[in-house]
């Protein structure tokens, strides 16, 4: 006769792994996204659940490139008529505007409750990279998008740089799509 040893009715439970557990769809972002949730760069939008592939949202990538690059408030006002002071991104984009990282979509509009497009996610990340004295190791060669005339003048430098270090890369087709959105994992990765 065998008997069982240990509580019979009990299960074992698989332990929980990363912050997240819903990155089964984004298993190429997973170490990314974790690494920033453990840096308090990323944070998910309920418990445990990242939702990697929503889109991101103007002031959503605000705040990581200011958590990511560690920046810290700068005197200034900013007088966007959509980005009220008691907002949760407030400080987040007057750091990010005082600095020279963002603007807005238009003279008086930051452009809260956007989708970010590649080409200004692409614009913020090296303008803060710029700002934090970070440099850019070329790894590849650059890349002649077949889309490349519709890359705003203020976002070439940028998607240039960015994809000669390997940070971003097109979306097949040798396409970059600037105005295209992002996912909050392709973001993620890119804060990598």
């Amino acid at each position: 006769i065998i008997i069982p040893t240990g509580n019979p009715t009990k299960t074992e439970v698989p332990e929980k792994t990363g912050y997240f557990d819903d990155l089964e769809n984004a298993q190429w972002a997973a170490e990314a996204i974790n690494a920033l949730a453990e840096k308090g760069v990323v944070a998910g939008k309920g418990e445990r659940q990242f939702s990697p592939m929503d889109n991101i949202k103007r002031e959503e990538f605000v705040r990581m490139v200011v958590n990511a690059f560690g920046l810290e408030a700068a005197d200034g006002e900013i007088n966007f008529k959509d980005v009220a002071e008691d907002a949760w991104y407030y400080n987040d984009i007057k750091i990010a505007y005082t600095l020279g990282i963002i603007s807005g979509t238009d003279e008086n509009n930051f452009g809260t409750g956007k989708l970010i497009t590649r080409q200004d996610m692409a614009v913020m990340t090296y303008r803060a990279a710029m700002a934090t004295g970070k440099a850019f190791n070329y790894i590849s060669e650059p890349i002649a998008f077949n889309d490349a005339g519709n890359i705003a003048t203020y976002a070439q430098e940028a998607v240039t740089v960015m994809q000669r270090a390997g940070i971003i890369n097109g979306m097949g087709g040798d396409l970059f799509a600037p105005n295209g959105t992002a996912t909050r994992a392709q973001a993620a990765k890119i804060m990598d």
